[in-house]
């Protein structure tokens, strides 16, 4: 049997290579309530990563609390708006940057599905899950 994981540790990767920003000057620390989010992560991945790495880190963290899972359809749906995100301090560069790791990853296990039987399966993690 072959099993899949998908984690958002591999989100988050995809999200924070998949578009660099320029470099900027890390004048903003990261405050407490956002300390939980990196908690939630590796701690080795955190401890090499930049100021404006793990502040896009906590970004990908908070998207997560907005990704729905059907497991019925083997689908990850962003159930949160452009705005709403930007409420929560998600610029539209790394909302759309979600938005496209979420539909690589939907591809991924659709074409997974397509070319295995019923006897291989996917498991799938859920993203809410991983960020309590």
């Amino acid at each position: 049997m072959k099993t899949i994981f998908f984690f958002l540790s591999g989100l988050a990767t995809l999200t924070l290579w998949g578009c660099q920003e320029a470099p900027r000057p890390e004048k903003h620390v990261v405050n407490s309530k956002d300390t939980l989010y990196l908690n939630a992560a590796d701690s080795t991945l955190v401890s090499t990563m930049s100021l404006t790495e793990q502040q896009r880190l906590i970004k990908v963290y908070k998207l997560a609390e907005y990704v729905d899972l059907n497991l019925k359809d083997s689908v990850y749906t962003l159930t949160i708006s452009k705005e709403e995100a930007n409420r929560l301090g998600i610029d539209e560069q790394n909302y759309q940057e979600a938005v496209t790791a979420l539909k690589q990853v939907n591809e991924a296990i659709e074409e997974y599905n397509h070319h295995h039987g019923p006897e291989d399966t996917i498991e799938l993690a859920d993203f809410k899950d991983m960020v309590k």
